[in-house]
């Protein structure tokens, strides 16, 4: 990955009102249920509240029945799953909100590369789907089909680059190499830069849950 603000065609745009000067937080208030904060705090709350969830599922597994002889293994084991049950509801409501804030967050930050400017959710759509598609799309040229050919016409398992010109027999591309090799390149340190200005923009934007 490039360093952010070593490269003068990378720059971080947010919405205004969305920067948060944090140095002021204090402890106290850090443990308060927070409903204003950075999407990266926002994310990593999520994976803190899908452990959480699990773990309730976990509980209610073990402890929604018994036998019915038998006593209850916690004191007031139904008001125990109870709790359990609308803990994990609420857990559920909290991931939801989250959830659905940070994607609207994504639809009005954008970001700035090459003089281009798109929104979040655009680079992450990129990042996560259409990278993996375009970087196929770009392997698929490629001289394997011609090189097979020309073993089986020389009856060679393995044939030099120098030996098929001295036979003549060098591969024809349908398409140009140069211009391959360099939408490679261009692809993958585009990924990288969007990277690094997907990281920043989540730690620079404040979002407020409703």
């Amino acid at each position: 990955m490039l360093p952010l603000g070593r490269s003068p065609f990378l720059r971080l745009l947010v919405p205004s009102g969305t920067l948060l000067g944090l140095a002021g937080i204090t402890m106290s208030e850090e443990n308060k249920p927070k409903n204003e904060l950075t999407v990266a705090e926002a994310l990593n709350e999520l994976k803190l509240l899908v452990k959480r969830f699990d773990e309730r599922v976990r509980r209610i597994q073990r402890y929604s029945s018994r036998m019915e002889q038998a006593d209850d293994e916690i004191e007031g084991q139904q008001k125990w799953v109870d709790k359990q049950r609308q803990s994990a509801k609420d857990i559920l409501t909290r991931i939801h909100t989250i959830k659905s804030t940070i994607q609207q967050s994504n639809l009005e930050t954008r970001i700035e590369y090459g003089g281009r400017q798109i929104s979040i959710a655009e680079a992450l759509a990129f990042k996560q789907m259409t990278f993996e598609m375009e970087k196929q799309l770009l392997g698929a040229f490629t001289p394997s089909t011609a090189e097979q050919q020309i073993r089986n016409m020389t009856n060679r398992t393995q044939i030099s680059n120098e030996t098929m010109e001295a036979l003549k027999l060098t591969p024809h591309l349908f398409y140009d190499e140069k211009e391959i090799h360099e939408a490679r390149e261009k692809l993958l340190i585009f990924h990288s830069n969007i990277d690094v200005l997907i990281e920043a923009s989540n730690h620079r934007t404040v979002i407020t849950l409703g």
